[in-house]
């Protein structure tokens, strides 16, 4: 296990994680981000059938958010 794995837990985020998610945007990204303000586009854009496509880093001893990577699907329709 390298220094990383001990410090972090990486993996997709939890839908109950949304609200961390939109925090750590408005605080790292760009403060008042649509992302970070609008819940409801937030979740039309990054949640398919209940799967937040967000990947984090989180610091297995706080728990707090350290690093984040979000995708959007090319389609809802089509896969």
């Amino acid at each position: 296990m390298n220094k990383y794995d001990e410090k972090y837990e990486i993996r997709f985020a939890k839908y109950e994680e949304i609200e961390e998610i939109m925090q750590f945007i408005d605080t790292y990204w760009k403060k008042d981000h649509i992302l970070a303000k609008n819940r409801k586009f937030f979740e039309y854009e990054m949640v398919v059938d209940g799967k937040v496509n967000f990947v984090i880093a989180k610091d297995r001893k706080s728990e707090i958010i350290h690093g984040l990577i979000g995708f959007i699907i090319s389609s809802k329709n089509n896969y």
